[in-house]
């Protein structure tokens, strides 16, 4: 509607500058576009490489698809235990998905959708998991999400995936800017794992954190203070207990700061740290993350982020991730 608004009054005027810029800003920010990703983690023991690309366009004023493909490879290293014997063999696995998502804004503020992928094993083993969510976003203060997922891969760790390794989930994260430059913001995840078809266990996070922007300019500077939990109950017996595992518990404090840079318009730098103290298992770890967006041109969008962790606080251990991102918008 906003379209053909400023459509007629570029017919009328057509030397009107503002209606120009602001039908070419809608046109941009509605256009159809091609997602192209690559994401890479590194642990100790094993190592995931997913490649996706995706098509994403608004259908009419409130519904908007968004369908596409992804490649996992993900490859596990021989593990030996404390006496040397081999308690992980090593292996490599590759799965294929093919995803669709439909979505429906009913007010400008809230968002309904819903999705279904289909993944494929070997050619043999296939898995259907069903996704639906919910966002809210005022454009101001407030942002909500909430993602429930049924039958969802289980790919981390790695050792779960020949075993056919699924999940049950649901996560919610709200964030709430309180003052001019303080954010609140938590998140809780519960999942139910199963692995060759039988009940895995449960594990539950939550975490919350502050946002105190100390600098805000061209050049910000964002202190974040932060505190993690999380449990996980085993509920199958050894020796698939100990096979697919996860850390039990976790109490987690940490404080951390990011630094953003809008080097230009279109380019923005962004480097953070964070110092975590885990006082169940009387641990120490540290996090860095580098981060790059750039608007290459009006139609072309380009996003870089490396993370690495002295402690993963998943499964234990040091890990680097990386993450690609380009938008083709046409």
């Amino acid at each position: 509607r906003a379209l053909e608004l400023y459509g007629r009054m570029i017919e009328g005027d057509p030397d009107n500058r503002d209606a120009l810029a602001a039908y070419r800003e809608i046109l941009l920010g509605h256009a159809p576009r091609v997602e192209l990703s690559h994401y890479t983690l590194l642990q100790e023991t094993a190592i995931h490489h997913v490649e996706e690309a995706a098509w994403r366009g608004w259908l009419a004023d409130q519904w908007w698809l968004r369908a596409g493909v992804r490649y996992g490879s993900y490859h596990q290293r021989r593990v030996r235990g404390t006496d040397g014997a081999v308690s992980q063999a090593a292996f490599s696995e590759q799965i294929e998905t093919a995803l669709a998502t439909v979505g429906f804004q009913p007010t400008p503020r809230w968002t309904l959708w819903a999705g279904l992928e289909e993944s494929a094993r070997r050619e043999e083993i296939f898995r259907t998991t069903g996704r639906v969510g919910a966002g809210y976003d005022d454009g101001k203060a407030t942002l909500l999400a909430l993602e429930i997922a049924v039958r969802e891969l289980l790919t981390n760790p790695v050792a779960a995936i020949p075993r056919n390794g699924t999940t049950d989930r649901v996560t919610v994260d709200v964030a709430r800017r309180v003052l001019v430059p303080v954010v609140l913001a938590a998140h809780y995840d519960f999942r139910h794992y199963r692995v060759s078809g039988e009940d895995l266990g449960d594990r539950w996070e939550a975490a919350a954190r502050a946002e105190l922007e100390l600098v805000r300019s061209r050049v910000q500077v964002t202190l974040i203070p932060q505190v993690f939990f999380s449990e996980y109950t085993p509920i199958a017996g050894s020796p698939l207990r100990d096979t697919v595992s996860f850390l039990r518990r976790e109490d987690i404090i940490g404080i951390g700061a990011v630094v953003g840079w809008d080097v230009t318009s279109a380019l923005r730098l962004q480097a953070g740290s964070v110092g975590r103290r885990d006082l169940h298992r009387a641990l120490t770890s540290w996090e860095a993350t580098g981060e790059a967006r750039w608007r290459i041109r009006p139609w072309l969008e380009g996003r870089v982020l490396y993370t690495r962790n002295t402690e993963s606080t998943t499964i234990g251990g040091q890990e680097e991730s990386f993450l690609g991102r380009l938008d083709i918008l046409y």
